[in-house]
């Protein structure tokens, strides 16, 4: 395990191999079971179109069962006073913390002995309101700890909130304005509490940030779409962790969790299955840290590969190029595995000689059909056969990648779909 190092691929790729009981602090803010395809144009300069799959075959189970393979190894690799913080939202929060209650050993949430130590509220005001609900304006934080008699030994707030003294002011007139000052006085004299378990103190990133000098400006709009606050980040390093402790997250987007670590001089890993989420974080550490960060790519050869089993050699092709395997192949086309930034459809056959136009070959036409373009892996290569079904399809317009294994080991795939070219004039 490479401290201050980002690695590229699924994070369970690399969980498996990290030593028990070695992180202090796992934030993650995985994808939300929004069943959409998010897009920004802010990557123009790096890729043609961002894009983040959140899209899952099975619905609520197959989420719920991609994220419970993966919280418990976070629960193995946490130190027995390390915390968990898990970001999400009303759509599976619920269902999570039901599982997360399964793997801490939370039998009664009501104990004290408990291990489950918070649902953290987090408000903001940003996005649209509707006239059919009251507007959703919060997302919600699991807070766990591995042992609760040895958290505290990490754990520490400080009394922050203002609790006011003896009568309010009020007035019957709404359209009057309070400064800070003004306010306070008629408030009247306060004391300093504990913060309570919602925050609304860190609001989302404004639109302008960064604007003014990007280079220097840690909370920057770089474009992914999901991107969260530094301070919200720091908030949660800066009350779990010491100086030099290891922080983790296993879907870092674009960084914000290690660019937060940095800043508060802890040491840091960070996974992503997007090779260009991966190329943003290593940029904003040069930008903002003057960091030169490696990005590990899983150290295999083609004679590793050759030794996997069949059903191996395909999770580890799949996961190699920043992919997601299938856990419910009957729902998603029989295919082996989606790119986790787009849901590019993945299909892997390793066979000691080339690909032909069988029928296997043939049936990935469907899931290239549906999503317009799709990857094919194979030990051997392809037959001319093969080849010139491909060439077909790539008529009809359909981004088809035939890729060997030596292409997976030396980086020679498209991550995002081919731009298509201009007709000269």
């Amino acid at each position: 395990m490479q401290l201050n190092t980002i690695y590229h691929g699924d994070n369970l790729y690399f969980m498996a191999d990290m030593p028990n009981e070695s992180i202090d602090l796992i934030y993650i803010d995985p994808p939300f079971g929004t069943q959409s395809l998010w897009q920004s144009h802010a990557f123009k300069e790096k890729v043609q179109e961002l894009q983040f799959y959140d899209i899952w075959g099975g619905g609520v189970n197959g989420y719920v069962e991609f994220m419970v393979e993966r919280l418990r190894h976070m629960h193995r690799l946490l130190k027995p006073t390390g915390s968990l913080f898990v970001h999400l939202d009303w759509r599976m929060s619920h269902y999570i913390k039901i599982e997360l209650d399964k793997i801490f050993g939370v039998l009664n949430p009501a104990s004290n002995a408990t291990n489950f130590v918070n649902e953290i509220i987090w408000c903001y005001k940003s996005g649209g309101a509707s006239a059919k609900r009251w507007a959703r304006k919060h997302d919600t934080i699991l807070f766990y700890a591995k042992d609760k008699s040895k958290y505290l030994q990490k754990f520490t707030i400080e009394k922050s909130e203002k609790s006011y003294q003896g009568k309010g002011y009020s007035t019957g007139n709404k359209n009057v304005t309070l400064h800070t000052d003004e306010y306070e006085e008629y408030l009247g004299p306060h004391t300093l509490v504990y913060p309570k378990d919602w925050w609304d103190d860190v609001g989302m990133i404004a639109t302008s940030a960064g604007r003014s000098d990007p280079k220097k400006f840690l909370d920057k709009r770089s474009g992914w779409p999901t991107q969260k606050p530094i301070k919200l980040i720091q908030k949660i390093i800066n009350a779990t962790t010491d100086c030099g402790d290891i922080v983790a997250d296993f879907f870092c987007g674009c960084g914000t969790t290690i660019n937060a670590a940095e800043s508060l001089q802890r040491k840091w890993i960070a996974i992503d299955a997007s090779k260009t989420a991966c190329q943003v974080m290593r940029q904003k550490m040069i930008d903002h840290h003057n960091l030169l960060v490696d990005i590990d790519v899983r150290p295999l050869t083609g004679k590793d590969f050759r030794e996997l089993p069949p059903f191996e050699f395909e999770k580890a092709a799949v996961r190699y190029i920043g992919g997601v395997t299938s856990h419910a192949q009957t729902g998603d086309s029989g295919i082996d595995g989606r790119l986790a930034f787009d849901g590019t459809p993945i299909q892997v056959n390793k066979e000691n000689k080339p690909i032909g136009d069988n029928d296997r070959f043939r049936g990935f036409y469907q899931p290239l059909k549906q999503h317009g373009r799709g990857i094919y892996i194979s030990l051997c290569g392809y037959t001319s056969k093969a080849k010139e079904r491909a060439t077909g399809w790539r008529i009809e317009g359909l981004d088809i990648q035939l890729l060997t294994v030596e292409d997976v080991l030396n980086g020679n795939y498209r991550e995002q779909r081919a731009q298509k070219r201009k007709p000269s004039a």
